[in-house]
């Protein structure tokens, strides 16, 4: 939960270090909830922060599961973690969802707070892509944790770019939607009670 703003479901707090966590989640998976808690330990953040986007501009939008779904799946996930929490800032901000939107709107209206964004070696192959992405790299540090690259040249070299030594996850949400599709058992790869919500929704079939 992020912001001030008591439609965006928000907690504020003063003099926090929150990672955030950008993502359609479509769906959230543990690999999402591992990350999340490794940061915390790594970098010594007081919470992380998924920032659940309900129109990514590099994606279709016919990709992706309802909006306000994603967001429950991401809040069930959620439940019982002290240190992660779910934000739906991006749902009250214009569409598609920009980082950079989202970054001001988060420094704005939460200050005293300093946040530091999360993201896969895959996302940072893309970073010249974002919208303004200098300017995110002087609003904060990025934390990267690593994904195979077949060419990890035309990655961006930053001060603020910090890479984390972290353990290479083999799990997507492109990969658990095929296999739901497939009628396979993914359960084991999705936190707490996501598969039953997906189940009663019809998700992802």
């Amino acid at each position: 939960m992020c912001g001030v703003n008591e439609k965006f479901h928000c907690c504020v707090r003063h003099n926090k270090t929150i990672g955030l966590l950008f993502g359609s989640f479509n769906p959230v998976h543990s690999g999402h909830m591992k990350i999340a808690k490794y940061m915390i330990k790594y970098a010594r953040l007081d919470e992380v922060w998924f920032v659940v986007s309900p129109l990514n501009p590099l994606k279709k939008e016919i990709q992706l599961a309802p909006a306000k779904d994603r967001l429950k799946m991401v809040r069930i996930a959620m439940s019982g973690e002290r240190k992660i929490r779910a934000c739906s800032a991006e749902f009250g901000l214009p569409k598609p969802s920009y980082t950079i939107t989202t970054l001001r709107f988060l420094l704005k209206n939460n200050p005293g707070y300093r946040f530091a964004i999360i993201m896969g070696a895959d996302n940072l192959h893309n970073l010249r892509r974002w919208r303004q992405y200098r300017y995110i790299l002087d609003l904060a540090v990025i934390y990267v944790y690593p994904r195979k690259l077949k060419n990890k040249r035309a990655l961006i070299k930053h001060c603020n770019i910090l890479w984390v030594k972290g353990p290479l996850l083999n799990i997507s949400s492109t990969a658990i939607r095929k296999d739901i599709a497939r009628k396979k058992n993914v359960f084991k790869q999705l936190p707490g009670k996501v598969p039953g919500y997906i189940r009663s929704k019809g998700l992802f079939g």
